[in-house]
Parts: structure tokens; C-alpha cells; sequence
């Protein structure tokens, strides 16, 4: 019984700042300036019983940082939690940056849904844990954009 997850009536206080976000209805009309600009890709999959992830940072110069892990058995996560873990990941060990913009890409809506509007569901940990990293950034005036 201790490996259940508890997941509580909120993710987050209701007054916190939510992370921007942009879905493929808007993603043209409302693309960032990238020039400059810090952007990582993050992605997950299950595969062999296993759910791995992965991502790659770009940060401004030529300077890629490449990630990737196993996230767990098949039977007890799955691909959305890991993808929510890689940008956990990835955004929890960015360095402190000042006024930039930081573009977080994943392919699965329901990451970005639920980076918008957390709710009383799984992985909450993670979310938690992105919120804590945004505002460390959003603190030295970095803006962070989920698409």
C-alpha cells in the first residue's frame, strides 16, 4: 500500500502564477522569439515493460545538453508521468538565468493541459516540482512558455 500515490483535492495554492502555455490551435500566432533563447525538447515512451525519457536542452551558443533515464516499470508509470518527470528534469537543472525565455516542447496535450490547469490527478509530484523550478526562474526574470 505505501507505492500507492496520494493525490490531494489541489496540485497547487489557487493564487499561484500558472505556467504559460501554447496549444497547436495558437502555436503560430503566438510562437516566442527564440533567438537567444533557451529551449528544450522532452519526450517519453514505454517499451519492453519499461518507461523511459528523455530530452535535449539548447541553450544559447552551440550548447546542447542531452538527457535521458528509465523512469520505471511499465506497471507502475506510464508515459504521461514520464514526460512530465523529463520536464521536471530538465527545468529543475537549468542554471539560474536572467530575462530570458525558455521554451519547454513536448508532444503530448495532456502534459501541456495539465501544466495549464493542474487538477486533482496523477502526478501531482511532478507538477509540483515544475512549478518550484519555473519560479526559481520567473524569480531572475526568465519567462517560461509550454508548447
Amino acid at each position: 500500500m505505501e507505492d500507492l500515490e496520494t493525490i490531494n483535492p489541489f496540485t497547487l495554492a489557487p493564487w499561484t502564477e500558472r505556467v504559460q502555455t501554447t496549444g497547436e490551435e495558437n502555436a503560430e500566432s503566438t510562437r516566442p522569439n527564440t533567438k537567444g533563447a533557451v529551449r528544450i525538447a522532452i519526450s517519453s515512451s514505454a517499451r519492453n515493460g519499461v518507461v523511459g525519457v528523455g530530452g535535449v536542452v539548447e541553450m544559447p551558443g552551440p550548447k546542447l545538453e542531452k538527457f535521458s533515464f528509465t523512469h520505471g516499470k511499465r506497471t507502475e508509470q506510464n508515459p504521461f508521468s514520464g514526460e512530465l518527470v523529463a520536464a521536471a528534469y530538465a527545468l529543475r537543472f537549468l542554471p539560474d538565468l536572467r530575462s530570458q525565455t525558455v521554451t519547454l516542447l513536448t508532444s503530448n496535450k495532456a502534459v501541456v493541459l495539465t501544466l495549464r490547469n493542474p487538477r486533482q490527478q496523477s502526478g501531482q509530484e511532478y507538477v509540483r516540482c515544475i512549478y518550484e523550478a519555473v519560479e526559481r526562474q520567473r524569480n531572475n526574470g526568465t519567462s517560461i512558455i509550454t508548447v
